[in-house]
């Protein structure tokens, strides 16, 4: 069943992906989405006190965190518009 889940999830990732048309010939979209895959199925763990992030956790979390250092114009113009 884990599998299942696993696999429509990742089903659905990748009909975003083709819906929005995410260009992959931009290599920053291209490293996002590929530390995050290494991430999420590399079965990542971090322990913040009681707490533990695992692999889709942290490979969400990194997802954000590239996105934003490394598309930082997309905020200024949408800002602009």
């Amino acid at each position: 069943m884990t599998i299942v889940l696993y696999g429509l999830i990742a089903g659905n990732g990748v009909k975003v992906l083709v819906k929005e048309q995410v260009d992959f010939s931009n290599m920053k979209n291209l490293v996002i989405v590929g530390a995050m895959l290494v991430i999420g199925l590399g079965g990542a763990v971090i322990s913040i006190g009681g707490a533990d992030l695992t692999g889709m956790s942290i490979a969400a979390l990194v997802g954000i965190i590239l996105n934003v250092i490394l598309n930082p114009d997309k905020k200024s113009k949408q800002k602009s518009d």
